[in-house]
């Protein structure tokens, strides 16, 4: 290991363009792994969530789930003796400042939910809280944009009797340019544009589902109204701007959201039943997405060439049209600024674990929100479409491009480990018939559509360099079974190599084999430096740091 850290110093000291380049960086990290770990006794009643992209601040949550804090990490700390455990925490953090987010008793943080926005410069949170007023059992989410560097809280959506898939990000996606969050509300089948500014501020921007207007606005006010004047359905509109009226944390406009929230409940009367439609007399009507879906599938069965195929094509869209009018949005991301794409299937349970994948057939539809249609459809069972997310992965995952350290990271486009994986796994269905061909498909497409800063940028997780066990440590964000021994990271370039260690396990959770313990690491984006915190029901978490001597 000191031999290729001395050669790719001597390289970089060379001048050479390419020693200079991210995937040296990545490299020479190979070189400097983790190598202790400490149990932090000290630390405090907090949760450990994620580090700002440039690795200066460490954001938590606190114990209750109401309180977002923020600590000031110390470089210099991290190397200090791993051997004292009393003040590990407090020599490498500091605190910079805790603000209360929720504003009610029963309301609590989302755990799993923490997006950076602006490079770093503001947070989004989301809570949730039942709707016990007004006795709906859904409950409301809220959205809040918290200023990274002080606490302030610039502003804030509330969605009143919303389903929401909020842990993991599952149920929002942000655009390329981190100007625009879209929010899919799975009870209403309606997929939510909110635009955000630098300053924090959201602001109402429109909605695809029973209707597709999206009239973006360059200006800071809300969208133009004149198209949804038409049908009597201008007050809906004022309505929902209203409830994305920002506020700030002072008590006037504490009072000011409560009437925006008010106002947001009648529209959220609308109790749309996923995969239903309106009607007008007996005859249900197919508007807004799925009118769009199912031009599409017609006039690709008409455009046939051939006049039996034609024929043959038309008559399967007419035998399964009630299944495909059936169908709803169960997730949906940002491919660029104006296409996004929407997975469709059977109504039944629509919030699935993130990292269990849903079972059943599903339609992955590609739609153009400019021109307002459908320009893709496939099933999750085309390898046409596997073969293209294969090759062009990097473009389903976008980030954002002021962090060099994600745009870097491993994918099935440029690693050949997972490129090996992939294919593995195609074999693996080859070889029971066609039905084995299709599952490994609908395996492999299953992560789609990816939710947005899922996968972590350290490169001690990248699997280009580094081989170790994904059941129990992977880059993508979710807890895992504490494992019982050390999780061993094996060099690429030598598989005989053991690069380093990452015991996080703990005595409590191999004594009493009845309770679960659930593990979570943060690794730092740049330095060898990771936290571990294991958790169980009516136990205290335990946290570790694993680093360098």
């Amino acid at each position: 290991m000191a031999d290729g850290l001395l050669r790719l110093l001597r390289e970089r000291e060379c001048g050479e363009e390419t020693c200079r380049s991210m995937t040296k960086r990545r490299k020479m990290a190979a070189h400097l792994p983790p190598e202790r770990s400490v149990r932090v006794s000290d630390a405090p009643d907090e949760t450990p969530r994620r580090f700002s992209p440039d690795g200066k601040t460490l954001f938590c949550f606190g114990s209750a789930m109401r309180d977002f804090c923020a600590y000031e990490f110390d470089m210099q700390g991290a190397g200090a003796d791993p051997s004292d455990e009393k003040d590990a925490f407090r020599k490498r953090f500091r605190l910079k400042y805790r603000c209360r987010v929720t504003s009610s008793r029963l309301e609590t943080l989302c755990a799993d939910f923490c997006l950076m926005l602006h490079g770093g410069k503001n947070v989004l949170l989301a809570t949730s809280s039942p709707n016990a007023r007004r006795g709906d059992v859904r409950g409301r989410s809220r959205f809040v944009v918290v200023d990274a560097n002080d606490g302030t809280l610039r502003s804030q959506v509330v969605l009143p009797g919303a389903v929401v898939e909020l842990p993991f990000h599952a149920g929002v996606s942000l655009a390329p340019q981190k100007d625009t969050i879209a929010v899919l509300v799975l009870n209403q089948q309606q997929i939510l544009f909110y635009g955000i500014h630098a300053d924090g501020t959201l602001h109402y921007q429109g909605e695809i589902g029973e209707t597709c207007d999206l009239q973006w606005k360059t200006g800071r006010g809300a969208m133009d109204n004149s198209s949804e004047r038409e049908n009597g359905s201008e007050t809906r509109t004022d309505a929902t701007t209203t409830a994305a009226t920002t506020t700030s944390r002072t008590e006037g406009d504490q009072s000011q959201a409560g009437e925006g929230e008010e106002v947001a409940q009648g529209r959220g009367g609308r109790n749309n039943q996923p995969g239903t439609s309106n009607s007008h007399g007996n005859r249900p009507l197919i508007t807004g997405i799925k009118q769009r879906l199912m031009v599409y599938l017609y006039g690709m069965a008409a455009r046939n060439v051939n006049k039996d195929e034609r024929a043959r094509a038309i008559r399967w869209f007419y035998a399964h049209f009630e299944q495909v009018a059936e169908l709803a949005m169960h997730r949906m991301q940002y491919l660029d600024e104006d296409h996004i794409l929407i997975r469709f299937a059977a109504p039944g349970p629509l919030m699935v674990r993130y990292g269990h994948p849903p079972q059943g057939n599903a339609l992955f539809v590609v739609y153009n929100m400019k021109l307002s249609h459908v320009l893709h459809v496939s099933q999750n069972t085309s390898k046409d479409f596997l073969h293209l997310y294969a090759m062009y992965s990097e473009y389903f995952r976008h980030v954002d491009t002021e962090d060099d350290w994600q745009r870097y990271r491993s994918t099935y486009s440029n690693c050949m480990h997972m490129q090996e994986e992939l294919l593995q796994s195609k074999a693996g269905g080859n070889t029971d018939s066609m039905r084995g061909t299709l599952h490994a498909a609908k395996r492999a497409l299953a992560v789609l559509p990816h939710p947005p800063q899922t996968i972590n940028p350290t490169p001690y997780l990248d699997p280009s360099l580094f081989e170790y066990d994904e059941k129990m440590i992977a880059p993508f964000d979710r807890p895992r079974p504490c494992p019982e021994y050390p999780i061993k990271f094996m060099h690429r370039s030598n598989d005989s190599m053991l690069a380093f260690k990452i015991d996080a396990s703990c005595p409590a959770s191999r004594t009493d084999p009845r309770v679960k313990w659930l593990s979570s690491y943060v690794f730092h984006p740049i330095y060898p430096f990771a936290i571990s915190a294991l958790q169980s029901f009516m136990q205290s978490t335990v946290i570790k740091f694993h680093m360098r001597s």
